[in-house]
C-alpha cells in the first residue's frame, strides 16, 4: 500500500490558522488530513463525507464539529483532493 492521494488546501488552510483557537475542529481537521494522506490507490476519500447538492454540487462535506464542516471535491484523475471551503453553515450556505 502506498500513500497516493494528494491534498490542495486552496483558501482552507488560511483560514484554517484563524480558527487555531477551536481545539476540537483543529483535531478533526487534522483526522481528515491524515485520513486522506494515508489512504492507497483503492481508497476513496468520498466516503469520508456525504455529497453535497445546491452551492456544492459535486462536493462532499464532512462534518469536523457540531457547527463546523469541511467541504472538499475529488479528482479521481490527479488523486488529488482539493479543500473547498470551512466554517459553520451560515458561513457556507449565507443562511441560518
Amino acid at each position: 500500500m502506498t500513500a497516493s492521494w494528494k491534498i490542495d488546501y486552496g483558501r482552507v488552510h488560511k483560514k484554517i490558522l484563524k480558527m487555531s483557537s477551536n481545539a476540537a475542529l483543529i483535531k478533526q481537521y487534522r483526522i481528515m488530513v491524515s485520513s486522506i494522506a494515508d489512504m492507497d490507490d483503492d481508497g476513496d476519500p468520498t466516503n469520508l463525507g456525504s455529497e453535497k447538492t445546491g452551492k456544492y454540487v459535486g462536493c462532499y462535506g464532512r462534518h469536523l464539529t457540531k457547527s463546523d464542516s469541511l467541504i472538499y471535491r475529488v479528482d479521481y484523475e490527479r488523486k488529488i483532493v482539493q479543500f473547498v471551503a470551512i466554517g459553520d453553515h451560515k458561513e457556507l450556505y449565507g443562511r441560518g
